[in-house]
């Protein structure tokens, strides 16, 4: 009976994790606060040729039945201490009513109780008439100098939320009070004195955080704040904070530190978030991403002047590693030869959640300690910081090279220039003639109503803007008519979209949350290369890779090979399970994966900029024309020949082992979501069906993790599956936690060609002894011993990969 090696001829050099998707910064503030409603919790493809050759925001508008008559935008750059006043045609006083009743104010525009903040009010009824109003009190998200101002000079101010909205419960015209079905709201900024730096969180590729800005003019100095619920320990629980949906309350607001840099990592002080130790040879990382937790943010300095914070930058959807688990530190550790280092550790996020991690090692030449010469291997965890080193006793040992590790990760992602925090020179009230003054003229007093008129104003105007259609053959997927305005012009390659018409895309947290839900779900959306927001004009601008001609020739390109792919691989008389397990295959059969569009991405710090060589297998025309591509033209592919087939599916966004960037997709099989992932196929990872027909759960334990970029935030949590059955390895008897069940699946389905056999293993515990010695009982039983020679083995993301040569 021979042991198998281990772990060191897995296919692709154990490269398991292919991604490399277009997605956006890990740092999005998303703010679940959207208005957009999803009513039948799936994407529809809109029959959008019914338009005719054009379409107006009007023509959407009306095929969705909008009614925009009470919509307000969103008043910007409003005082600190701005007091608004609202006049109701009643006497509440004669009703009862209390005055939190008549307005209250919100920082989420769901503008439930629980996101109420208290202001400082005002009821005066006279002549029939009640006046409200409503002035700031304690500062939201105060800065150090508004803590001071506040605590010391009494100073009152509304502070920092991204954005506030005032509500108003009741008809203000009606004679007697009448409570509005929905209430009116009216979103609104507040101005500093300094302009706040636009922020993000960055991480790289060994998996550190960092906070960077562009330059403050002026700043002498940079502030950074960490928002926390008292959950101080990395390592932990990490979840949302949600501030905006409970008005922040019981949430800390703490000073972290400042720099004069434009950029911020010193999370534990000096040591950069890492913890190190050092020994004759080298400094080691046992630990990164110390103190990283809730949310940051950052403020500027000018002449002693502190700015309101940037937008938040949250940290919940990162599984950013930690430390090696207690069972996986080998920090130190004698093994018998090289040959016994393990292949892959468990690493310890800072969430709280484990991941597996791939090893690689390297021999260290030279190495004495007390006189005696001493071998040592150098180990780094993938994707980590993480270092240390272990020693083999046996000097003939070796290291196989297939343990050395170089796993396909990165984004090549567009670049948000969304500027969160309107300029200090945004007009108050934006004119709907730009050369006009604004009627306030720094007054607002009466403010509320100028707005609603102005509101309408620029409703009407923007309603007459106009998109060409899209042409024969390409479609486009939306649920709202702000969704399908962008997606029209999207498809079409527009730079700059107007949003006038739209009061809820002003928010700038809405207009992002929308967009990536178009972009992800639009596989005919081709070349975006970086996005902005102009508060002044109300526009949208985007940037493409390609121009406009060469878009709509790809998009052709793109519906013929897929009308051509249908043609050949589905018939009428399948089922939907039948069209997805065959278009699943076709992807598999025809197309591989592109590791040198991926190895561009990360030349270019994972941004499109200079990277339009390879554009291509970051959309759908890389694996589907090309038959080549990363994550996301998988994802893209699969999604438009569902589309097409009639089979209900989703692009899904998030992250593969903690903070690879991925991107997959769902489908709807009788009510009922399931999780597919293309990129990672027999062909890929040498794996079938690695991730087929999964529950969430399932997928969950094999290392995904969804973010909240490709859909409606409020809307995420629809994407949830729950029928294991149907997953490809349990469907088909490939499962199991019993190694007598796993001798008897060898015997069943293992022959003298067989190369790889691979069944999902559900147990925590493996035994390695006992899983050579049931391979080998298999082996002699099948009459293949001779094979065990050259046979190994992984075990990896809840499988068991035997590999035989």
């Amino acid at each position: 009976m021979k042991k198998l090696q281990r772990a060191c001829a897995f296919i692709c050099a154990a490269a398991l994790i292919m991604s490399g998707c277009s997605k956006s910064s890990v740092s999005e503030n998303s703010k679940a606060d959207s208005k957009q409603e999803n009513k039948t919790g799936s994407i529809v493809s809109q029959n959008v040729r019914s338009y005719g050759s054009t379409v107006s925001v009007a023509d959407i508008k009306a095929a969705y039945e909008v009614d925009d008559s009470k919509e307000i935008m969103p008043l910007y750059n409003v005082a600190q201490t701005e007091a608004f006043t609202f006049d109701f045609n009643f006497d509440g006083y004669e009703v009862g009513l209390d005055l939190y009743d008549y307005v209250s104010v919100h920082t989420d525009s769901a503008c439930e109780q629980e996101s109420e903040i208290y202001y400082t009010a005002g009821i005066e009824p006279h002549d029939g008439v009640t006046t409200i109003t409503v002035a700031p009190m304690s500062p939201v998200l105060k800065t150090k100098s508004q803590s001071e101002a506040y605590v010391y000079e009494d100073t009152d101010m509304w502070g920092n939320a991204p954005m506030y909205y005032i509500a108003i419960h009741y008809d203000m015209d009606a004679d007697t009070p009448v409570k509005l079905d929905e209430p009116i709201v009216i979103p609104f900024t507040v101005k500093n004195e300094v302009q706040a730096p636009n922020a993000k969180g960055v991480v790289d590729a060994t998996g550190r955080f960092k906070l960077v800005w562009e330059p403050v003019e002026g700043a002498e100095k940079y502030r950074i704040y960490n928002l926390t619920d008292g959950n101080l320990y990395t390592g932990r629980d990490n979840h949302a904070l949600n501030g905006s949906k409970i008005g922040y309350e019981n949430l800390t607001m703490l000073y972290e530190g400042e720099t004069t840099e434009c950029y911020y990592d010193n999370f534990a002080g000096e040591g950069h978030g890492l913890a190190q130790i050092e020994n004759n040879t080298n400094t080691y990382t046992i630990g990164q991403n110390y103190c990283v937790n809730g949310e940051f943010f950052v403020s500027a300095v000018v002449n002693d002047v502190e700015s309101g914070v940037s937008a938040a930058i949250p940290t919940a959807d990162l599984q950013l590693p930690y430390v090696l688990t207690e069972d996986s530190d080998i920090l130190f550790s004698r093994y018998a030869t090289a040959s016994d280092f393990p292949s892959e550790v468990d690493v310890l996020n800072i969430d709280g959640t484990v991941s597996k991690h791939k090893v690689s090692y390297t021999k260290v030449e030279g190495i004495n300690l007390f006189g005696m010469d001493r071998i040592q291997y150098d180990y780094s965890v993938e994707g980590t910081a993480i270092t240390g080193y272990v020693v083999p006793d046996d000097e003939n040992g070796y290291v196989p090279a297939e343990i050395d590790n170089s796993s396909d990760t990165g984004t090549a992602e567009p670049e948000n220039n969304v500027n969160k925090i309107p300029d200090e020179d945004v007009d108050t009230i934006i004119p709907v003639n730009p050369d006009e003054t604004p009627e306030n003229d720094g007054d607002t007093s009466g403010v509320i109503d100028q707005q609603k008129d102005n509101t309408q104003e620029h409703i009407e105007q923007g309603n007459k803007a106009e998109v060409e259609n899209v042409p024969e053959g390409v479609y486009i997927n939306a649920e709202t008519a702000e969704e399908e305005w962008l997606a029209l012009n999207l498809v079409q390659g527009n730079s700059d979209i107007s949003v006038e018409a739209f009061p809820s895309l002003q928010d700038p947290y809405t207009l992002v949350d929308v967009f990536n839900k178009v972009y992800y779900q639009n596989p005919f959306v081709l070349g975006v290369s970086a996005y902005a927001y102009d508060y002044q004009t109300m526009t949208f601008t985007v940037t493409y890779v390609y121009d406009k001609e060469t878009i709509s020739a790809k998009q052709a390109e793109i519906a013929a090979k897929a009308n051509e792919i249908i043609a050949q691989n589905i018939s009428d008389d399948m089922t939907a399970s039948d069209k997805a397990l065959a278009l699943y295959n076709y992807l598999v059969d025809n197309c591989v994966y592109d590791k040198d569009a991926l190895a561009a991405a990360e030349g270019s710090d994972y941004t499109k900029a200079g990277m339009s060589e390879f554009e291509d297998s970051f959309n759908t025309y890389g694996i589907l024309v090309n038959g080549k591509g990363v994550c996301m033209s998988y994802a893209y592919s699969y999604r438009l020949l569902c589309d097409m087939s009639g089979v209900e599916c989703m692009v899904i966004t998030g992250y593969l082992d903690g903070n690879l960037p991925h991107a997959w997709n769902m489908i709807k099989l009788d009510d009922e979501w399931y999780e597919i992932d293309c990129t990672n196929n027999a062909v890929t990872t040498g794996i079938p069906y690695f991730l087929y027909k999964a529950d969430s759960k399932l997928a969950e334990q094999s290392g995904y993790t969804k973010d909240n970029l490709f859909e409606i935030d409020d809307a995420v949590d629809r994407y949830s599956g729950e029928d294991a059955t149907k997953e490809y390895y349990e469907s088909n008897g490939l499962a199991t936690d019993s190694m007598e069940v796993y001798k008897q699946l060898i015997i069943d389905n293992v022959t003298a060609d067989t190369g790889i056999f691979a069944i999902r293993w559900n147990s925590a515990e493996f035994d390695e002894q006992t899983f050579t010695d049931t391979v080998a009982l298999a082996f002699n039983e099948l009459g293949i011993e001779d094979r065990l020679e050259n046979a190994s083995f992984t075990v990896t993301h809840g499988f068991i990969v035997l590999i035989i040569k």
